[in-house]
């Protein structure tokens, strides 16, 4: 599957209804992955301008929520491959992603053995 073969989100009358794209941790290096449990999602005043628009860390910090509606392309400049997917997920018209262990694999992303 390609990210471009992501739905794009339904947009019907009615109550909103989150829509989350999940994709596999192992689009990111190790090393990414790993800042990203240093993160903590709660702690606004620490948090630097380019960390990771990071909402929740999910199911024991093996997934992590992001709000990627307003993000650009030059954001992130410390998680370059972070960016690169929450970039391909937002240009399928999405404003929240998940990365997790357990998430889709894409062909047209990047994956690394860690």
């Amino acid at each position: 599957m390609k990210t471009t073969d992501l739905p794009h989100p339904s947009q019907q009358a009615g109550p909103w209804i989150m829509q989350v794209p999940v994709i596999s941790t192992a689009h990111l290096p190790q090393a990414e992955a790993e800042a990203l449990l240093n993160l903590d999602p709660e702690d606004v005043e620490n948090a630097g301008p380019d960390d990771p628009p990071l909402l929740a860390h999910i199911a024991d910090r093996v997934g992590h929520l992001f709000l990627i509606e307003d993000l650009d392309e030059d954001a992130l400049p410390g998680f370059p491959q972070l960016r690169a997917v929450l970039l391909a997920v937002k240009a399928r018209g999405y404003g929240y992603a998940r990365v997790d262990a357990q998430g889709e694999l894409f062909d047209d992303l990047p994956q690394f053995d860690w």
